[in-house]
């Protein structure tokens, strides 16, 4: 069973979704990039995409600006539509400073999974699927990979070209579809489930094997201030993470608020708590 999509982004703000070719069975949409970045038009379009009947995802482009702001960011972002998208993170060379780190992506796929509860799907192209394969199989994670054929316009294709080189769950086969009920181009998209399996997708949960009570974990998360640095860290209860905006204390709040009922803690670990807040940080970047 396949079915047909496109994902879209604030590039296709003129794009009325309930215009568009019934064919097409599931929209992808932007949500965030780095750290701080919101599509403007991701709300219109996920809630246009739900009331139109059609499935859901929502994805997340990396650019390298902290794998655990980043998640924070996205998780933050996509609450609202949580058990209704599948999500997605969006793994490209441009703008992402971070490009070829593999160790960094897995870092920041595995923060989502921790974050949402959600295992997203990982895209990439074809041509940098040998290095991402390895990541998407230490996490579990299903793969859409984007493989051209040419740039000539095209509509949809039940067999892309070079199919079945490679598997993945989702195959990206053109950037210059031409779809009814919008004039410009498109990504397209094919899905390799059907409709029950991506609600299954979007709506799985991963549930952490842990030896602490979910109370226990929850105390480990919190913002920390050491020696009385002016900058904040996030300790998510194994390593402390920089916090370089204040945007992103305020997206790992909304995370923790939304999976706890509370506010992460606040931390200060003063000059008179000194050697302590030092041998601390030694410790947990051991």
């Amino acid at each position: 069973m396949t079915m047909q999509g496109i994902d879209i982004s604030n590039w296709q703000a003129g794009l009325t979704i309930a215009s568009i070719d019934p064919a097409c069975r599931f929209i992808i949409v932007k949500a965030t990039q780095g750290g701080s970045y919101v599509s403007p038009t991701m709300t219109g379009q996920a809630d246009a995409t739900l009331a139109n009947g059609r499935l859901l995802g929502l994805y997340h482009y990396v650019d390298g600006s902290g794998a655990a702001a980043e998640a924070a960011h996205f998780a933050a972002a996509v609450a609202p539509y949580l058990g209704r998208a599948v999500l997605a993170i969006d793994w490209e060379a441009g703008s992402n400073r971070r490009w070829g780190d593999t160790a960094y992506l897995r870092d920041v796929c595995k923060a989502v999974t921790d974050c949402t509860g959600r295992t997203p799907l990982l895209y990439c192209s074809a041509s940098a699927l040998p290095a991402v394969r390895p990541v998407a199989d230490a996490l579990g994670m299903r793969l859409w990979v984007a493989q051209y054929a040419n740039n000539n316009p095209t509509g949809w294709q039940e067999h892309p070209w070079d199919e079945g080189a490679y598997t993945c769950t989702v195959r990206q086969y053109s950037s210059a579809g031409r779809v009814t009920g919008y004039a410009g181009r498109l990504d397209l998209d094919i899905a390799y489930m059907d409709a029950g399996e991506w609600a299954a997708l979007a709506g799985s949960t991963t549930p952490a094997i842990s030896t602490t009570t979910a109370e226990e974990e929850d105390d480990m998360h919190c913002i920390i201030q050491i020696n009385d640095d002016p900058a904040l860290s996030y300790y998510d209860g194994v390593s402390l993470h920089t916090l370089t905006n204040p945007d992103q204390v305020t997206a790992l709040n909304a995370v923790y608020k939304a999976c706890t009922g509370k506010d992460i803690p606040m931390v200060h670990l003063g000059s008179k708590d000194a050697p302590y807040g030092t041998r601390f940080v030694e410790a947990i970047q051991a």
